[in-house]
């Protein structure tokens, strides 16, 4: 999936949305904490660490869903967002072996999972705060 972020910020730079080196670093840090397996989150997430004002906004949207939705296409129609996850998707869904410390696994994934997410919600909100008084 880090290829695809890459690519997909590549394609924001060429719509005109610039994005610098530590714009794209924080970008793959809200990946790997929101994770792949909800499109929206991640969209929404990754909106606040590259685009800036609401025209880059309007334009990254667009990108985005774009771009995402051709990714899907090219893996075959499965949503490449939702395979991010496998090993923790996998977990959830109750796809273990016959491993008995696969529930255990499965359960701190989980947990590891629920926390990072958790800490983007915190990342977001603070950029939102800091966007929405600039003298934070």
């Amino acid at each position: 999936m880090q290829q695809s972020l890459e690519r997909f910020l590549k394609a924001l730079r060429g719509m005109d949305v610039p994005v610098s080196v530590a714009e794209s670093i924080d970008a793959h840090r809200t990946a790997a904490l929101v994770g792949w397996s909800d499109r929206t989150q991640l969209r929404d997430a990754l909106s606040v660490a590259v685009a800036k004002s609401e025209d880059e906004k309007a334009r990254y949207f667009e990108c985005f869903d774009s771009f995402f939705d051709s990714v899907a296409t090219d893996e075959g129609g499965e949503s490449a967002l939702a395979s991010g996850d496998e090993e923790v998707g996998a977990a959830v869904r109750g796809d273990v072996s016959d491993d008995p410390h696969a529930a255990e696994r499965a359960d701190r994934l989980e947990g590891a999972r629920e926390r990072l997410i958790e800490e983007a919600r915190d990342l977001v909100e603070r950029n939102i705060a800091l966007f929405a008084d600039p003298a934070s």
